[in-house]
């Protein structure tokens, strides 16, 4: 590809100090809400990488068997680091580390590592960091960890342009084409495109002010257009047909049309679907873990239940 070589060397930047009086704790659905609401390490400034990501959802990560280690101060979650056991290799893989101040990562990491040794019985801990983290970089040295490989990487913006094309009463209910506020998200087009395209999902943690705003959202928006095709408007006003077609940088065009969309009686979610929106939503709304999973349960055997009282208490609550 012939791209130069230019690497560099940061031996002025400090490790992440010391400080901070917290409290160690595990990930319930209570700590996921707070913990979406927390960009840094999440969605901005990613020093660490891996294959699993918060916004993937509670029940995937259940199914993934991905843990997280929470870091309280008072009564408030302030970070948390993400990792998944491999019972097999004795080993850790992290794969995010989120928080909201500098000194609670290396608590975070101090408190993986005990619990790696005292807990988990594991013999390793591998981390994938950021070449451009120069502080996550010594805190790992000074905590012990070893260097074992670099691999240079890049980051292609992949995506030109994306056109988005539907009957003309849908631009008359979506309004807000550059949008600034959460609510404005609501009604964008553009908005929704842009975050799907980013996070692969759309859920109550993505409509804020904070990532409307961010700049990856403000760019990728830009990139969208969002108007009247005349094939979806041919269609018909009974359905809701969308046609969109995707322009990388490389020439090539990815197309998709749909003429209802995922939830409508026509396109129905499944009921495992539905389970993973109620708990982004409970989560979201700061409910316990089990709560959330019980409810669940008990919906889905809901035909067969002698009583709801159960349901309605665990609603009530």
């Amino acid at each position: 590809l012939s791209i130069p070589v230019d690497p560099i060397i940061d031996d002025r930047s400090p490790a992440y100090p010391e400080g901070g009086d917290y409290r160690l704790d595990h990930l319930t659905t209570r700590g996921y809400a707070s913990l979406l609401r927390m960009e840094r390490g999440r969605v901005e400034h990613r020093e660490i990488f891996g294959a699993m990501r918060l916004q993937y959802g509670f029940f995937r990560m259940r199914a993934s068997r991905a843990r997280y280690l929470l870091a309280h101060e008072g009564e408030h979650v302030v970070g948390a680091v993400g990792f998944t056991v491999d019972s097999i290799e004795h080993s850790i893989k992290v794969f995010e580390l989120i928080h909201r101040s500098d000194e609670v990562v290396r608590f975070l990491l101090r408190m993986l590592l005990e619990t790696a040794r005292n807990e988990l019985d594991t013999a390793y801990i591998e981390i994938d960091v950021n070449a451009d983290a120069p502080r996550m970089q010594r805190t790992l040295l000074e905590l012990g960890f070893v260097p074992v490989a670099y691999v240079p990487a890049m980051t292609f913006y992949d995506v030109e342009r994306v056109d988005v094309g539907t009957n003309h009463n849908m631009p008359n209910a979506l309004i807000h084409h550059r949008p600034k506020t959460e609510l404005q998200a609501k009604f964008s087009m553009e908005f929704c495109m842009a975050i799907l395209l980013l996070r692969r999902r759309g859920g109550l943690a993505e409509f804020t002010d904070e990532v409307v705003n961010s700049p990856e959202v403000q760019e990728m928006i830009r990139r969208i257009e969002f108007g009247v095709h005349p094939e979806a408007e041919a269609a018909g006003y009974d359905k809701m047909t969308t046609i969109i077609d995707i322009r990388l940088r490389d020439g090539r065009t990815i197309s998709g049309r749909a003429d209802f969309g995922k939830g409508s009686p026509a396109n129905p979610m499944s009921y495992e679907e539905v389970a993973e929106k109620f708990a982004g939503c409970a989560a979201f709304a700061g409910w316990d873990e089990d709560r959330a999973v019980q409810v669940v349960e008990i919906v889905r055997d809901l035909e067969s239940l002698e009583s709801v009282r159960e349901l309605t208490g665990l609603l009530a609550a």
